[in-house]
């Protein structure tokens, strides 16, 4: 909600010096934006004081500085709060808006809340197995794959402890780093040192970094077949 030191009032002064009374009290909306999985919630607090009051509010958005958008208007003044469900997959900035619209009457004023920017938390998905031996483009790397991931890095060992392949780049990357170098992109091809490793289980350690820098940790095993 607005505290009083959002709140204000407007003075006007004519060219003898003398001041006019105090406006109506304006009160800025403070707008609050939480990620949540699968959405945006956002809620704000209701704009007063107008002569006429408020008849709606209007939501804007504007998704990586591409401009903002109108993506909804509330059914009444009653309510203070948005659910936005349409997020791009590869978005990183959801900035929001809300503009406060006046009952129609003599005035018919706007006014606009604060910015409010999030970020979505990345959604993780590592597969269990992949065949990289017959080069067919299907199921040919293994790496974590999912929505909003900013970077990750990747460890993968064999059965006796040996370190077949290792990565730390971010998705924007196009090289990669292995104990040979011998590695395309993020996501591991099979091989190690030039020559495709031996068919079987493998352990890998991945760590996800989302653009909030919150990290995740996946521990598990990987099945490699011809």
């Amino acid at each position: 909600m607005a505290q009083e030191g959002d709140c204000y009032y407007i003075f006007a002064r004519d060219h003898c010096g003398n001041l006019s009374d105090a406006s109506n009290q304006g009160c800025i909306i403070i707008l609050n934006a939480t990620n949540q999985p699968g959405y945006n919630q956002l809620t704000w607090n209701s704009y007063r004081d107008w002569y006429d009051g408020v008849q709606s509010y209007n939501v804007y958005k504007n998704e990586d500085s591409t401009g903002w958008q109108l993506i909804g208007t509330t059914s009444s003044v009653q309510v203070n709060e948005f659910k936005d469900t349409k997020l791009g997959d590869s978005t990183i900035d959801f900035c929001y808006q809300v503009q406060a619209i006046e009952n129609p009457g003599q005035y018919n004023q706007l006014s606009r809340s604060t910015v409010e920017c999030v970020h979505q938390d990345a959604t993780v998905f590592i597969p269990n197995s992949f065949t990289p031996y017959d080069q067919d483009g299907v199921n040919d790397k293994f790496g974590p794959v999912g929505l909003h991931i900013k970077d990750y890095s990747m460890r993968i060992y064999n059965r006796w402890g040996e370190l077949v392949y290792e990565t730390s780049e971010s998705p924007a990357d196009k090289t990669s780093a292995s104990p040979a170098g011998d590695t395309e992109g993020k996501s591991w091809d099979g091989t190690s040192r030039g020559q495709f490793v031996q068919q079987g289980v493998y352990i890998y350690l991945i760590t996800v970094t989302d653009y909030n820098g919150k990290q995740s940790y996946f521990k598990g095993t990987i099945t490699m077949f011809e």
